[in-house]
């Protein structure tokens, strides 16, 4: 899912443990990083528009791991992926801490930017290119 900040200072953190597999520019002035949950595991996390990463390639990360900044845009992006090709909604697999924080960042989402509000974390878009 989509996310807007008016505070591009915010960070964004990892929302579970896993390996950082790949760091890859975006079109935006930003980073897409994908976390795979474990080496053997077939779910992995993407995260989009991340400025001023702190994280490299193979980095194991533990939940609540500070990822970067969120880019100039203002938008963070957020998807939950199976086998590298299929996008799940989060909010399914995650636990009630886990989709407590989805909420509250779509609140924030919408009232930041209320002509673009999000409805629910289960937005599923194709992957980037």
């Amino acid at each position: 899912y989509k996310v807007m900040f008016s505070d591009t200072n915010e960070v964004l953190v990892a929302a579970c443990s896993g390996i950082v597999t790949s760091i890859t520019p975006d079109a935006a002035g930003g980073n897409f990083i994908a976390v795979k949950f474990r080496s053997n595991s077939i779910y992995s996390f993407l995260y989009g528009g991340v400025t001023n990463v702190r994280v490299q390639v193979a980095d194991s990360l533990g939940g609540g791991s500070i990822l970067g900044k969120v880019a100039g845009s203002g938008i963070a992006y957020f998807q939950l992926i199976k086998n590298n090709n299929e996008v799940l909604c989060p909010q399914a697999y995650g636990s009630p801490g886990f989709n407590t924080a989805i909420d509250g960042a779509i609140s924030k989402n919408n009232a930041f930017n209320p002509s673009d509000s999000v409805l629910t974390p289960c937005m599923v878009q194709s992957l980037p290119e």
